[in-house]
């Protein structure tokens, strides 16, 4: 008998597959998509009739009933405009939890959301997201996947609107049947911290996408990275959103002691509460050697890795570290922080760190950047390390975690 899963994706971070969690989602509804007859399993992917998510296409889609829509009004008009505007107000810290008539329009769209799967034919719903109140219709168990729990740990790193996020899926946990942990820290924080039994969490490691693969042409490819984002080799990597967790100001610190001709690339959206990070490169005079990229098309995200000189990832904490893993891909050697589940995702692959020893990061990057024979090591190190992490060896860990929740859930109520 064929499992089928509904795969909500209205609460997709920024409405973009770009950022570490959207591309989760993603990718991993690609190949539960993708190998999913092989299991018996079938993924449907729900969403609002007037929103489009990169990232999903050639999946089977299903729309929820929009009010909206039936109106005609062109909410994603809208969207996009109110999106625009709290990205900026995030930039510089200025943001708020959502307002009360918000709330309580959310909160009406999700109960006919919820009626909407109740009529469907599913046999489990997987929120993909760990903000916000996940979907729980009556007739289906529902599995959360936990990427990591920042706004409990580290809540001065956190927004308003974040925080907010959070304590609403807090409220929920009773609802929700099953977790998925992203790693072992992960699993270990939903026990320890909100007391979450361990036969309701199963860790599942994500994977690496193959177009993350070494260079077949690097001296194009520089060419092509000067042209379009004004770089020069060498230069140091880092790609996330620009947010204090992610720790970027120390590395733009070190650069002060590294020769001039190497530049900082950072490659990710605005984030939030950067104003510190943009004042230290305005101190030390930093504008000409350090380059924001903003988001890039996914094609060029393969070149920035494999023509780095190293890849730093210097965040205060991390539930797993995507990034890491596909400098690895690329041919390119890893300097990381040592705290969260970055040792864990790691091995011994990387050179860790901890965050906020500056001198360490100093001499670890000149070390890398300047001797090959501390960088052939890591580099080979880390090829031989990230062929752990596919897709495939996820989607199959979690559809095995479907099937045995839909079972139990069954099994409870008495149902064949």
């Amino acid at each position: 008998m064929t499992i089928r899963i509904a795969f909500p994706i209205h609460m997709q971070p920024w409405g973009t597959a770009t950022h570490g969690i959207g591309r989760y989602m993603a990718d991993l509804a690609q190949a539960v998509h993708r190998f999913g007859a092989d299991h018996d399993v079938a993924l449907s992917v729900f969403q609002d009739s007037y929103r489009a998510f990169h990232g999903f296409e050639g999946l089977p889609i299903r729309r929820f009933p929009s009010l909206p829509d039936r109106l005609r009004i062109p909410s994603h008009t809208t969207e996009r405009k109110v999106a625009a505007s709290a990205r900026e107000r995030l930039t510089w810290g200025d943001d708020d939890s959502p307002s009360l008539s918000h709330r309580l329009m959310n909160r009406v769209r999700d109960r006919r959301r919820e009626r909407f799967l109740e009529r469907s034919d599913i046999s489990l719903v997987h929120y993909g997201f760990h903000l916000g109140r996940p979907l729980s219709p009556r007739n289906a168990p529902l599995v959360v996947t936990m990427h990591d729990l920042v706004p409990h740990l580290l809540p001065e790193t956190t927004t308003a609107d974040v925080a907010f996020g959070w304590r609403t899926i807090l409220r929920h946990l009773k609802s929700v049947d099953h977790f998925i942990a992203i790693s072992r820290t992960t699993a270990a924080d939903l026990e320890r911290c909100l007391g979450i039994p361990k036969e309701r969490i199963t860790t599942s490691y994500l994977g690496v996408d193959p177009k993350f693969r070494p260079l077949a042409d690097p001296v194009t490819t520089k060419a092509t990275l000067a042209r379009e984002y004004g770089i020069a080799s060498p230069y140091v990597l880092h790609v996330s959103a620009v947010e204090p967790r992610k720790n970027q100001i120390m590395i733009a610190k070190a650069l002060c002691e590294l020769p001039s001709e190497v530049q900082y690339v950072i490659v990710g959206g605005a984030g939030w509460r950067s104003q510190a990070l943009h004042q230290t490169i305005r101190d030390f005079d930093l504008q000409r050697r350090v380059i924001f990229t903003g988001f890039v098309p996914d094609e060029h995200l393969p070149l920035l890795y494999g023509c780095a000189a190293v890849f730093v990832y210097p965040s205060l904490y991390e539930g797993f570290g995507f990034p890491i893993l596909e400098a690895m891909s690329c041919a390119c050697p890893v300097l990381s922080s040592n705290r969260g589940s970055l040792p864990e995702v790691c091995g011994d692959a990387a050179w860790m760190l901890p965050p906020d020893d500056r001198k360490a990061w100093v001499e670890a990057l000149r070390r890398v950047i300047y001797h090959q024979e501390d960088r052939e090591p890591l580099v080979k190190r880390g090829l031989d390390w990230v062929q752990r992490y596919t897709w495939k060896r996820c989607a199959e860990e979690t559809m095995e975690t479907y099937r045995q929740v839909v079972e139990r859930w069954r099994s409870e109520r008495g149902r064949s």
